[in-house]
């Protein structure tokens, strides 16, 4: 969904503060935690189950492409192309993760495990983009 508000927002050319503070607010209210828990849960658990290393690398590596990606957009180097960058890398990552890792890890992981792993992340998609005051995306 953050995406989808910041591509949006960027073709109704919405102001690039607006686009900052929104892309801060959903970094630290949700990805930068997304993030921990993927790496200090997740990546472990698959290696441990023999899981495909490259297929982790890849998402690890785009952890760091996105946290570079963000640490530019909110600290002054900020432009509509960045942005329209940031939202389709975190698309792409978000893509790989449904279609790859978490297909992969159900062919590879019984569901028992699967779930045990699964309580480390929240059971709700979060809201923090929709509760953003500034609806700079309409």
């Amino acid at each position: 969904m953050a995406c989808l508000m910041i591509e949006k927002g960027v073709k109704k050319s919405a102001d690039i503060k607006v686009l900052q503070d929104f892309t801060r607010h959903i970094w630290e209210k949700d990805i930068v935690k997304h993030f921990a828990l993927e790496e200090n849960y997740l990546v472990p658990y698959l290696r441990k189950q023999q899981f495909p290393e490259y297929i982790i690398r890849s998402l690890l590596n785009d952890h760091d492409l996105l946290r570079n990606f963000s640490a530019r957009l909110l600290n002054g180097g900020a432009s509509y192309q960045l942005f329209l960058s940031f939202a389709n890398l975190l698309e792409q990552h978000v893509r790989f993760e449904e279609r790859l890792v978490f297909e992969k890890a159900q062919e590879m992981i019984s569901e028992q495990e699967l779930e045990k792993v699964s309580r480390h992340f929240p059971s709700e998609h979060s809201s923090f983009c929709k509760n953003y005051p500034v609806k700079f995306w309409e």
